[in-house]
């Protein structure tokens, strides 16, 4: 009886053998593994592109509550987190939005204004990575630089008391206050007021 079993043990055990053979795959058969090593790769980058955007930046400085919740709101979140850019974003502080009347800002939060909102946004947003020292280096040259926005609105640049500037065309003014957080795909400033507003 034992010999039996031994011997059907070893025509098993080669059938087993080359099943398990039959199985392995080859990498290089159909370029699939590498494939999807690639697809890994590149959701990888993006995924690390959407944590380090300037967007995500924003969301985590207390400062800019309302200018991350007008965002959202304008729908042009997609373009600050998954956008390479650069991108410069002038944010005006919670406490530049509560400046603006409460009236006022019902309306550019009513959906039916959206593309009023997403515009004042965007007149915030420069399609370049400046930090405050390329701003000061450009100002010295020729005492203001100007720049022009995403909406398509000019913003000037100065120097007063060693503080830097920004003014829009209606020639209403915002100071630069805490400067310089970057991001993967920018920077961000935050602003004292809300800039085009009018």
């Amino acid at each position: 009886m034992k010999s039996v079993r031994f011997y059907i043990s070893l025509l098993i055990f080669p059938l087993v053998l080359v099943a398990c053979k039959g199985d392995t795959k080859n990498p290089d058969s159909d370029g699939s593994d590498s494939e999807s090593v690639t697809q890994t790769s590149e959701n990888n980058k993006e995924n690390e592109q959407v944590t380090n955007s300037v967007f995500r930046k924003a969301m985590t400085t207390q400062e800019l509550k309302t200018f991350v919740s007008a965002t959202i709101s304008a729908g042009i979140t997609d373009l600050l987190m998954k956008d390479e850019g650069p991108y410069t974003l002038m944010a005006p502080s919670s406490d530049a939005f509560d400046q603006i009347p409460q009236e006022d800002m019902n309306v550019l939060l009513n959906p039916a204004n959206k593309s009023e909102l997403e515009l004042l946004l965007k007149n915030h947003i420069i399609g370049e990575n400046l930090s405050s020292g390329a701003i000061l280096q450009a100002i010295k040259k020729n005492d203001s630089v100007t720049y022009t926005t995403l909406g398509g609105a000019k913003v000037t640049a100065f120097l007063q008391d060693n503080d830097i500037l920004l003014k829009d065309a209606s020639g209403k003014v915002a100071y630069i206050g805490k400067s310089d957080i970057n991001g993967s795909n920018g920077t961000i400033h935050i602003l004292t007021d809300v800039l085009n507003v009018d």
